[in-house]
């Protein structure tokens, strides 16, 4: 029987996460046994009527089927976002999903290497668990502008994980992005890598770079703004590569229906501020 897309879910912990960043815990059993990593829910905010108006389209962090939850972290951007974590355990919201095109999975031969920056984490961190259930060994690089904006880094506790950490202005890990770390892993890595990846633009097309540069396959997850999140309204359209390879040729799919997980050597990544 095809899981419901709509679903009412319960709070069952909110907290901050680290700065400007939060946690939320809900009671959403249909959705931890169908999400899959690399998917969202759209989330409507109890007593939401026009103001704001859009739902809110967040990353599944966890999802634990044994006890009906899904986790999620997000940044603080705005009313919305900020309204979602003024609210307490018990209440009630309304959310559509599991939603989009996840992660594909490592063949045997491939080791996964996944690449954060900043609160793009939360997919990630999905695939991280999903990983671990199955004790598949794998490389974790994860970007921030500062240690504080780091969290739960005690989670990774094997020695068959390897977690590099980079930061902006230098107060742990590597001083500067974190693709660069990346790059002087993948310069002396033998045997064949898969990334993954999720962060801000700039990072992604490094690493659509990086990748081609080393033969590694790679998948993209996109932050994108959206309005109905199924696909009908096209607001989150993004340009991909046609079959020719060519910038001038190309089409425009869906963030949300048809991502948000790209093939890494088909997406176009704007060069628009704020992209």
């Amino acid at each position: 029987m095809k899981t419901s897309l709509c679903h009412n879910i319960v709070i069952v912990d909110s907290k901050p996460l680290a700065r400007g960043q939060h946690f939320l815990s809900l009671k959403a059993p249909e959705l931890a046994a169908a999400a899959r990593p690399g998917q969202f829910i759209h989330i409507r905010l109890p007593g939401e009527g026009m103001d704001p108006f859009l739902r809110r389209p967040l990353s599944i962090a966890a999802a634990f089927p044994a006890q009906g939850t899904i986790l999620l972290f997000f940044r603080l951007t705005g009313r919305g976002t900020a309204a979602l974590a003024r609210l307490q355990k018990g209440q009630l919201l309304h959310c559509l999903g599991p939603l989009g095109k996840g992660y594909s999975w490592p063949s045997a031969k491939q080791k996964p290497l996944l690449v954060a920056g900043g609160i793009g984490v939360a997919p990630l961190w999905f695939l991280k668990q999903a990983l671990q259930r199955k004790k598949i060994p794998f490389y974790f690089f994860w970007g921030a502008s500062s240690v504080d904006h780091f969290f739960y880094l005690h989670d990774f506790n094997s020695k068959k994980e390897l977690l590099v950490l980079a930061t902006d202005d230098g107060s742990v890990g590597y001083h500067g992005p974190i693709t660069k770390p990346v790059e002087l892993f993948l310069q002396n890595k033998q045997g064949d890598v898969k990334i993954y990846a999720c962060g801000p633009v700039p990072m992604l097309k490094s690493l659509q770079r990086i990748a081609l540069h080393y033969g590694a396959s790679l998948e993209i997850s996109l932050e994108e703004r959206m309005a109905c999140g199924i696909g009908a309204c096209l607001g989150c359209a993004v340009r991909v590569k046609a079959a020719d390879d060519h910038q001038s040729s190309c089409h425009y799919s869906r963030v949300c229906a048809d991502g948000p997980v790209f093939k890494g050597e088909e997406v176009i990544l704007s060069d628009e501020p704020g992209s």
